[in-house]
Order: structure tokens, then C-alpha cells, then sequence
């Protein structure tokens, strides 16, 4: 109901070491926030990916990847638009937008204020004027939530040295709007849930009851078929994207020998 929301929220890494993982987890539905530094520009090289190696030293992943802060967002977007259905979503809009939707977020407005005082809404016009240059004539900008008269995409301003909770009047207005964008877009998305997608959902859950990580696609469909959850593929499908949505299973098809499975 529009006052009982459960939501599933994934946080990834955005580093370059966890590129490759990421894809499996994408939902081919829901709300993506997509996050950037909104202080350093976007045409400016990354810096190297950094993590703690096995004998507690910090270590740089040199050569794994030269690209801007920009070229790192739209890899997500091609992510995003990759993992995307055919299937349309209005949302409340004039526009008729591609599930998922995607969602701008600048962080550290509060750095680039200290470094663009004289001319904060100067710098961050500036951003969201190459943020539109780069989209132009791409299919995925169907997936971004459209802006107001100056910006045309969504791009939210996220102060990082305040809290959403309003507590001591430190409201960051960027928190609050992306909460009522959150629930906006989950109430427009809420959708009964058929009674067989739960039990299947506790049919996964049995497989795995014995300390297995690996549900096997056959006796998943074996046992639904059984139990008369589903009645062909298409159904057994619905329940896959349905179970990864909700984190209970990561669905990742292999070929083997020229077959899928």
C-alpha cells in the first residue's frame, strides 16, 4: 500500500576492481540512484582505484582504468540500459520513460561551494550543460528522469556535511528530495504480488536450507512445475527477475557447449 512500502536497496561499489560483479545484481526494474562528485569536473581522469592488500598495505590498481569521471557514469548507464526490458513505465510525467529509471545525484555540494563560492550556480549550470551535451541521441537518456526548465534531466544537489533527519535544523534539501522522489516512484511502481512468486520465493529458500549458495535452474523449475507454481518458461522467468529484484537470488545464465543453462 502507499503507506507500507517494502523496498530492496543496493548499494554497489563503484570502483573499477568491482565492475565486473556488478551486472548480475542490476534489477531490470526500479529507481537507480546515479551518484558522482558534482566538486571535480567531469571531464577530469579518475583517480586510480585504491584497496588494502593482503598484508594490510594500501595498493593502487595502476592501468585498469584512464577514464574520466564522466566516462565512468555512462559506463553505468550502459549497464543500466543493457539489463533494461522492453517494457514502458509512465511515472507521473508528460514523458513515457524506460524502466529502469535513473536518477542524477551530485554529492559534495558543499566542496564545490567552498571552491566555486563566487560562482556556485555558475559551476553546476556548467556540469549539467555537459551532463546534456553527452547524452544527446542516446537511446538510455529515455531512462533518466527529466529536470526542470534548466536542467534537462533530474539532477539533485546532495550537501555531504548534512543529514536528511532534519535534527539541529541541518536539513539537506537534496536528502529530502531524494526521500519523496524514493517514495514518488515506489507508490507509482507498487504492484500486488501473486501469491505463487512468494512461494516461490520459500521454494528457493528450501533449495538452499543445506548450506548451498547454487540453486540449479533445473530443479527450480522441477520442484515449481511439481508443486504447480508456474506453467511454462515464461512464468518460471517472471519468478526469476521477481526473486532478483528482491535479493533473494542472483540469476546468471552460463553457456555451455552452445547451450544455455
Amino acid at each position: 500500500s502507499p503507506d507500507q512500502l517494502y523496498l530492496a536497496v543496493f548499494d554497489y561499489g563503484g570502483h573499477a576492481v568491482y565492475s565486473p560483479s556488478n551486472t548480475p545484481f542490476l534489477s531490470r526494474k526500479g529507481l537507480k540512484l546515479l551518484v558522482f562528485n558534482v566538486s571535480e569536473p567531469l571531464d577530469k581522469k579518475c583517480p586510480p582505484s585504491v584497496f588494502i592488500s593482503g598484508d594490510g598495505r594500501e595498493a593502487c590498481l595502476t592501468g585498469i582504468s584512464d577514464l574520466t569521471n564522466w566516462e565512468i557514469l555512462d559506463d553505468w548507464l550502459s549497464y543500466i540500459y543493457l539489463t533494461a526490458p522492453e517494457k514502458r513505465l509512465k511515472i507521473r510525467q508528460p514523458k513515457e520513460l524506460y524502466v529502469p529509471l535513473v536518477s542524477l545525484v551530485a554529492t559534495h555540494k558543499d566542496k564545490a561551494q567552498q571552491s566555486y563560492s563566487q560562482g556556485i550556480d555558475e559551476w553546476l549550470a556548467k556540469q549539467s550543460d555537459y551532463i546534456d551535451d553527452k547524452l544527446k541521441s542516446k537511446e538510455v537518456a529515455q531512462h533518466i528522469l527529466p529536470g526542470d526548465d534548466q536542467n534537462k534531466y533530474m539532477f539533485t544537489c546532495v550537501d555531504n556535511t548534512r543529514s536528511g533527519e532534519c535534527k539541529q535544523g541541518k536539513c539537506d534539501q537534496g536528502v529530502l528530495w531524494l526521500k519523496k522522489l524514493i517514495q514518488t516512484v515506489a507508490n507509482e511502481m507498487c504492484h500486488p504480488v501473486p501469491a505463487r512468486l512468494l512461494m516461490i520465493g520459500k521454494v528457493v529458500k528450501d533449495l538452499r536450507s543445506g548450506g548451498d549458495i547454487i540453486v540449479v535452474y533445473q530443479n527450480l523449475r522441477a520442484m515449481t512445475a511439481e508443486l504447480k507454481l508456474i506453467r511454462d518458461g515464461k512464468e518460471l522467468a517472471e519468478a526469476l527477475e521477481f526473486l532478483s529484484d528482491q535479493g533473494l537470488l542472483v540469476t546468471q545464465f552460463l553457456h555451455w557447449r552452445g547451450t544455455r543453462q
